[in-house]
């Protein structure tokens, strides 16, 4: 489950636009709301220090989803 969970953070937080980044964070948030819903638990702060061990510990983020994320130059 930690696998799946890092995948779709990782498309949120390897979006190249606004659009796919926000489409990227909707299946995120029902992804986990699925799982709640199925009574399973996701381990947000498993998220944050995966991130950590990937070498991310001074960015700003919230389950492993980069506060300071921004899409590619030119995108508005």
């Amino acid at each position: 489950m930690h696998d799946k969970h890092m995948q779709l953070i990782d498309a949120v937080n390897n979006a190249k636009t606004r659009h796919d980044h926000w489409t990227a964070y909707c299946i995120l948030r029902g992804w986990r709301e699925g799982m709640a819903d199925c009574g399973r638990s996701v381990d947000l702060i498993a998220a944050d220090l995966t991130q950590f061990e990937r070498g991310h510990e001074g960015r700003p983020m919230c389950c492993g989803v980069f506060n300071d994320w921004k899409p590619e130059e030119g995108e508005l």
